[in-house]
C-alpha cells in the first residue's frame, strides 16, 4: 500500500510557482505520486490558497494549466467538526488546521 503524504500549500507553491528551489526533488516527489508509490493528499483550502497565490504570480492562464496538472494528482480530503474536537482533546501541541484535518486519515508524512 502506498504511503499517504499530506501536501501543504508551501510545497505545492514551490513546485508550481517558484520551481527553482530544488526541481529534481519536486520531479522525484511527483513521479512517486504518478507511479502510485505514495498518495498525495491535500485539503480544498490548500488548493484555494494555492490558486490565490498562483493567480497573483503567474496569471490566470498559467494558473489554470498548473491546476489541471496538479489537482488530478491529489486525493482531496476534508475535515469535520468532530475531527477538530478530537484534536482539541488530544495531547498534540498544535492547532494547525491541516494537522487537525489529517488526524483521522493516518498520514505517513506531512510536507
Amino acid at each position: 500500500m502506498a504511503g499517504k503524504v499530506f501536501f501543504d500549500a508551501n510545497v505545492i507553491l514551490d513546485f508550481s510557482v517558484r520551481n527553482n528551489n530544488n526541481p529534481k526533488a519536486f520531479k522525484k516527489l511527483f513521479s512517486l505520486i504518478e507511479n502510485e508509490s505514495i498518495k498525495g493528499i491535500a485539503i480544498i483550502s490548500i488548493i484555494q490558497t494555492c490558486t490565490y497565490y498562483m493567480l497573483q504570480y503567474v496569471g490566470f492562464e498559467r494558473t489554470k494549466k498548473l491546476l489541471y496538472l496538479l489537482v488530478p494528482q491529489f486525493n482531496i480530503i476534508e475535515g469535520q467538526k468532530n475531527h477538530i474536537i478530537e484534536a482539541l482533546n488530544s495531547n498534540q501541541k498544535t492547532l494547525m488546521t491541516q494537522f487537525i484535518t489529517t488526524l483521522p486519515w493516518n498520514m505517513a508524512w506531512m510536507l
